[in-house]
């Protein structure tokens, strides 16, 4: 096999990167991607060679397997021009377990009890949430303004179209099913609705990425397999085409909880006037709850950056976030009524060297320095029955896999890769089809883990044979 004949920045490093197949060879073609901060030459490495990861594992012996292994010579890296860099990757990989994509080499444990997967629909679309109705069925919403309605066959019907503004992060997105659906049919939606034109940056081409979207939620009724009716419950809510949140839950309280995103205006997060970069608190009906910690206003707690995952801790009913860092520094933070997050000053632990906060900072559960989940959908299971139950399991999406989670207070009691798709995982009998390996929203029913991939796919988990 040949080595390539550039190699950037780090001289003399020599880095192994092979992709091995189960009794199948793979093209130099198919391997070639570049490591951060070089571009690695190819060549075998043996199985337990040192600083090597195993990325993907084989299941079983009748399915193909792609495997990426990764070394480093550590000495070259104290004589390369750029040894800083060396030695932070060389000191990083012995606990490399997954490469994600070149730039994002992923530092956790594969779970010891791997679930079997089951592909239930290749057919959907940028989906982006996924709920259950007290009957099975499936709602999903795709980001191109269809809602899904699916069996439990993977057959589809078209819920409804709605008119959005979908571009980058924005457009159809949250879902919430009401707690008393089998008596009212309420189904709750987020999308965007417009394009923010009163922004400044609106007429400015060069600042497409600061441009506002507003976004609203609506209640509607499902009635023979269709939502109408529906009913705007609040509007007007501050996004961007980059940063816009908008998860919808139903907290054990019976109220309906919304992620926002900071609009990709920072300071603004800590403004409470402003409903960007907030989890919002609201009644079913869209009216403030009395109780919300600043009377009169929807905000439940602030200083978000882009929070996508919302969830209660099945025994403390305890409120989590996963929530998007800046370039790494994604976090997992547990919620308290009223409480700052800080971003917009800080960032996981660290100052970002702007004007200090008055108030008091809740620092994360958990902070992601060196690598990228990109959280997005999250869910407890509150299933007693479950050998899961009390797990937080969290969609990646540049993770490009399902974390889990364990938790004793403020203490991580389980921290590992759960569930990878690899492209030549999960077809049905008879048709091609695959879940994308981004992951966007996860959700529990009736003793199974249900995946929805960012650009297609929905693929059921069930307990492998180490829990059975």
């Amino acid at each position: 096999m040949n080595t390539p004949k550039k190699v950037l920045t780090c001289l003399g490093l020599i880095t192994c990167v092979a992709l091995v197949g189960c009794g199948q060879k793979i093209s130099p073609e198919e391997a070639a991607y570049r490591l951060e901060p070089l571009a690695p030459s190819l060549g075998s490495c043996e199985e337990g060679a040192q600083h090597c990861a195993q990325v993907l594992d084989c299941r079983d012996d009748k399915q193909p397997c792609l495997q990426r292994k990764i070394s480093v010579d550590v000495d070259a890296c104290a004589k390369s021009d750029d040894r800083d860099k060396c030695q932070n990757l060389a000191d990083r990989l012995p606990t490399v377990s997954l490469v994600s994509d070149p730039y994002n080499l992923v530092s956790a444990t594969f779970t010891g009890e791997p679930p079997e997967a089951e592909l239930v629909s290749d057919d959907l679309r940028l989906p982006w949430d996924l709920e259950f109705l007290p009957d099975g069925t499936m709602l999903i919403t795709e980001k191109k303004g269809r809602v899904v309605a699916m069996d439990a066959s993977g057959k589809a019907l078209t819920a409804l179209k709605v008119s959005v503004i979908d571009t980058h992060e924005a457009g159809l997105m949250g879902l919430a099913i009401d707690p008393d659906f089998n008596s009212n049919r309420y189904v709750y939606l987020a999308y965007t609705y417009k394009l923010d034109d009163t922004d400044p940056s609106f007429a400015k081409p060069e600042q497409w990425n600061f441009q506002r979207v507003l976004n609203k939620i609506e209640r509607w009724e499902l009635n023979d397999g269709l939502l109408e009716n529906p009913l705007v419950l609040k509007d007007d809510i501050p996004g961007s085409i980059e940063h816009t949140g908008m998860r919808l839950e139903f907290g054990p309280d019976g109220k309906l909880y919304a992620s926002t995103g900071d609009a990709n205006t920072d300071v603004l997060s800590q403004d409470i006037a402003f409903l960007g970069g907030k989890v919002l608190r609201m009644n079913p009906d869209g009216s403030v709850p009395d109780d919300n910690p600043i009377p009169g206003s929807y905000v439940y707690s602030r200083g978000h950056r882009n929070p996508q995952g919302l969830a209660w801790h099945p025994e403390s009913g305890d409120l989590y976030t996963a929530e998007h860092g800046a370039n790494r520094f994604d976090e997992i933070n547990r919620i308290k009524p009223g409480a700052n997050y800080g971003w917009g000053s800080f960032e996981c632990h660290r100052s970002l060297n702007v004007k200090p906060l008055s108030d008091t900072v809740e620092f994360p559960l958990l902070c992601f320095p060196t690598w990228n989940l990109s959280p997005s959908g999250s869910t407890f299971v509150n299933d007693s029955s479950s050998p899961w139950h009390g797990n937080f399991f969290v969609a990646g999406l540049r993770g490009r896999h399902l974390h889990r989670y364990a938790f004793d207070g403020d203490s991580v009691t389980l921290d590992e890769i759960f569930y990878v798709s690899d492209k030549w995982d999960y077809s049905l009998p008879g048709r091609k089809g695959k879940v994308g390996r981004r992951l966007r929203d996860v959700e529990y029913h009736a003793g199974a883990l249900y995946v929805i991939g960012d650009k297609f796919g929905l693929v059921k988990l069930t307990p492998g044979k180490a829990q059975q």
